[in-house]
C-alpha cells in the first residue's frame, strides 16, 4: 500500500481488532479475504477492514502499517495490466504537474512497450462517448515521453530509455510546427501518440510494477 497511508488509522470499515504477534499473523488473519489489514508491530495489534480508500485513512496514529493481503494486486484507485498497476488522474494540469504527482504516489508517468499497452490504456481510461470531436483537445492524457532535452530524441522520463516502440498518429511528430515547443508526449483516445506543448493542461496516467 502507498507509504504516505503509513501511521494512519481507519474506523471505515473496521471488521475487526485482534492481538497479533507478527505481520504473518496478521496477514493470516485477514486471510486474503479482507480488503486490507493494518498491523502495529509495537503494540501487537492487527485490525481488518472491508474497504481500504485512501480517503477513509484520516486518523493520524504512530506506529501503524497498512498492507494489502497476499493476492490482492494493485491499490485503490489503480488498475492491473501485465504486471504493472496504472492510476488515471482526471485533474487537467501541465506535463511537469503531471510527473510530480505520479512521483508523490510512488510511481512514474506511463512508459508505452507496446502496441497492445497502448490500445488497453486508451479503450481503459480514454475512449468516452462524452469526448469531443477534436481528437488532439479532449481524451487525451500525459504519458512520460518527451524531447525535452534533445529536439527529435524522445525518450522515456523515469527510464530515460529511447522509444523502441512508437505509436504516432498522422503527421506526429510535429517538431517546431508552428513554432511551438511540442516537447511532450499524449496518448490519445484511439491509442495513438501526439507531441504537444508541455504547459497544456491534460489528464495523466501514472504507472507502476506490482
Amino acid at each position: 500500500m502507498d507509504p504516505s497511508l503509513d501511521n494512519k488509522v481507519s474506523n471505515v470499515s473496521l471488521t475487526a481488532k485482534h492481538h497479533s504477534e507478527s505481520l504473518t499473523q496478521c496477514s493470516a488473519i485477514c486471510g486474503g479475504l479482507c480488503a486490507c489489514f493494518g498491523f502495529h508491530s509495537h503494540l501487537k495489534n492487527c485490525r481488518v477492514h472491508q474497504s481500504c480508500d485512501p480517503s477513509d485513512m484520516t486518523i493520524d496514529e504512530t506506529g501503524w502499517r497498512n498492507f494489502f493481503p497476499e493476492g490482492r494486486s494493485c491499490e485503490y484507485d489503480w488498475l492491473e495490466y501485465n504486471s504493472h498497476c496504472y492510476f488515471y488522474g482526471t485533474p487537467r494540469v501541465s506535463w511537469t504537474e503531471a510527473r510530480m504527482d505520479c512521483e508523490v504516489r510512488s510511481s512514474q508517468l506511463v512508459e508505452i512497450e507496446d502496441k497492445e499497452e497502448s490500445a488497453w490504456l486508451a479503450a481503459t481510461f480514454l475512449l468516452k462517448d462524452s469526448c469531443a470531436s477534436n481528437i488532439y483537445e479532449d481524451c487525451t492524457a500525459w504519458t512520460g515521453g518527451n524531447d525535452i532535452f534533445v529536439e527529435g530524441d524522445y525518450r522515456w522520463h523515469h527510464s530515460n530509455s529511447t522509444m523502441n516502440f512508437t505509436n504516432w498518429y498522422a503527421y506526429q511528430p510535429s517538431v517546431n510546427f508552428a513554432g511551438r515547443n511540442e516537447d511532450c508526449v499524449d496518448i490519445l483516445r484511439d491509442a495513438r501518440w501526439n507531441d504537444g506543448e508541455c504547459h497544456i493542461q491534460k489528464s495523466y496516467i501514472c504507472e507502476k510494477n506490482l
